[in-house]
Protein backbone atom coordinates (compact mmCIF):
# COMPACT_ATOMS: atom_id res chain seq x y z
CA UNK A 1 0.00 0.00 0.00
CA UNK A 2 1.63 3.20 -0.86
CA UNK A 3 1.99 5.98 1.73
CA UNK A 4 -0.52 8.22 0.25
CA UNK A 5 -3.08 5.92 0.66
CA UNK A 6 -1.96 4.52 4.18
CA UNK A 7 -2.04 8.19 5.04
CA UNK A 8 -5.47 9.15 3.74
CA UNK A 9 -6.61 5.79 5.63
CA UNK A 10 -5.61 6.92 8.68
CA UNK A 11 -8.53 8.58 9.01
CA UNK A 12 -12.17 7.02 10.25
CA UNK A 13 -15.56 7.89 8.54
CA UNK A 14 -15.91 10.52 10.87
CA UNK A 15 -12.44 12.38 10.49
CA UNK A 16 -10.75 11.36 13.24
CA UNK A 17 -7.16 9.92 12.83
CA UNK A 18 -7.14 6.52 14.31
CA UNK A 19 -4.87 5.67 17.02
CA UNK A 20 -1.55 3.51 15.95
CA UNK A 21 -3.11 0.23 17.34
CA UNK A 22 -6.44 0.43 15.41
CA UNK A 23 -4.67 1.47 12.49
CA UNK A 24 -2.06 -1.35 12.93
CA UNK A 25 -5.51 -3.33 12.94
CA UNK A 26 -6.42 -2.40 10.13
CA UNK A 27 -3.38 -3.18 8.11
CA UNK A 28 -2.90 -6.84 8.99
CA UNK A 29 -6.68 -7.04 7.56
CA UNK A 30 -5.67 -6.20 4.50
CA UNK A 31 -5.58 -9.50 1.89
CA UNK A 32 -7.80 -11.27 4.13
CA UNK A 33 -10.68 -10.70 1.89
CA UNK A 34 -9.31 -13.35 -0.55
CA UNK A 35 -9.89 -15.58 2.54
CA UNK A 36 -13.41 -14.74 3.94
CA UNK A 37 -14.99 -14.24 0.28
CA UNK A 38 -14.91 -17.73 -0.80
CA UNK A 39 -16.39 -18.87 2.39
CA UNK A 40 -18.97 -16.74 2.61
CA UNK A 41 -20.06 -17.48 -1.28
CA UNK A 42 -19.41 -21.25 -0.73
CA UNK A 43 -22.95 -21.95 -1.23
CA UNK A 44 -22.49 -20.87 -5.06
CA UNK A 45 -19.80 -23.21 -5.18
CA UNK A 46 -22.44 -25.62 -6.75
CA UNK A 47 -24.18 -23.32 -9.16
CA UNK A 48 -20.68 -22.40 -10.73
CA UNK A 49 -17.83 -23.94 -12.86
CA UNK A 50 -14.52 -24.10 -10.67
CA UNK A 51 -13.03 -21.14 -13.07
CA UNK A 52 -16.61 -19.22 -12.56
CA UNK A 53 -16.34 -19.66 -8.96
CA UNK A 54 -12.65 -18.09 -8.71
CA UNK A 55 -13.75 -14.92 -11.06
CA UNK A 56 -16.76 -14.46 -9.24
CA UNK A 57 -14.34 -14.20 -6.10
CA UNK A 58 -12.16 -11.79 -7.70
CA UNK A 59 -15.22 -9.47 -9.30
CA UNK A 60 -16.29 -9.35 -5.35
CA UNK A 61 -12.78 -8.78 -3.87
CA UNK A 62 -13.10 -5.10 -5.69
CA UNK A 63 -16.34 -4.16 -3.64
CA UNK A 64 -15.25 -5.95 -0.59
CA UNK A 65 -12.84 -3.36 1.15
CA UNK A 66 -13.01 0.05 1.74
CA UNK A 67 -11.86 1.20 -1.97
CA UNK A 68 -15.39 1.31 -3.23
CA UNK A 69 -16.83 2.96 -0.44
CA UNK A 70 -14.13 5.74 -0.50
CA UNK A 71 -14.72 6.31 -4.18
CA UNK A 72 -18.41 6.44 -3.98
CA UNK A 73 -18.49 8.35 -0.48
CA UNK A 74 -15.02 10.79 -1.67
CA UNK A 75 -15.39 10.74 -5.21
CA UNK A 76 -19.42 9.99 -6.45
CA UNK A 77 -20.71 12.02 -2.82
CA UNK A 78 -22.68 9.51 -1.93
CA UNK A 79 -24.29 9.37 1.21
CA UNK A 80 -23.01 6.72 4.06
CA UNK A 81 -26.51 5.22 3.14
CA UNK A 82 -26.22 5.58 -0.68
CA UNK A 83 -23.04 3.98 -0.94
CA UNK A 84 -24.20 0.92 1.49
CA UNK A 85 -26.99 0.69 -1.21
CA UNK A 86 -24.67 0.89 -4.26
CA UNK A 87 -22.23 -1.56 -2.66
CA UNK A 88 -24.72 -4.48 -2.20
CA UNK A 89 -26.65 -3.58 -5.58
CA UNK A 90 -23.44 -4.13 -6.79
CA UNK A 91 -22.51 -7.45 -5.02
CA UNK A 92 -26.47 -8.12 -6.28
CA UNK A 93 -25.15 -8.31 -10.20
CA UNK A 94 -22.03 -9.75 -9.74
CA UNK A 95 -23.55 -12.53 -8.51
CA UNK A 96 -26.68 -12.51 -10.55
CA UNK A 97 -24.32 -12.53 -13.65
CA UNK A 98 -21.48 -14.89 -12.34
CA UNK A 99 -24.82 -17.36 -11.94
CA UNK A 100 -26.36 -16.69 -15.72
CA UNK A 101 -22.88 -17.09 -17.58
CA UNK A 102 -21.31 -19.67 -15.90
CA UNK A 103 -19.71 -22.46 -18.09
CA UNK A 104 -19.40 -20.24 -20.53
CA UNK A 105 -15.63 -20.14 -22.53
CA UNK A 106 -13.50 -17.53 -21.29
CA UNK A 107 -9.66 -17.24 -19.82
CA UNK A 108 -8.99 -18.90 -16.61
CA UNK A 109 -8.35 -17.09 -13.29
CA UNK A 110 -6.41 -18.75 -10.82
CA UNK A 111 -6.77 -17.62 -7.23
Amino acid sequence: MTTAVCTVLRFDENGKVLSEENYTDALTTIGTRMQYIPEVIAPLREDLQPPDFQRLVAALAMIWGIEGYVVLRDICGLSTEEAGDVLRWTARAIVRSARETSGRRRPHITP
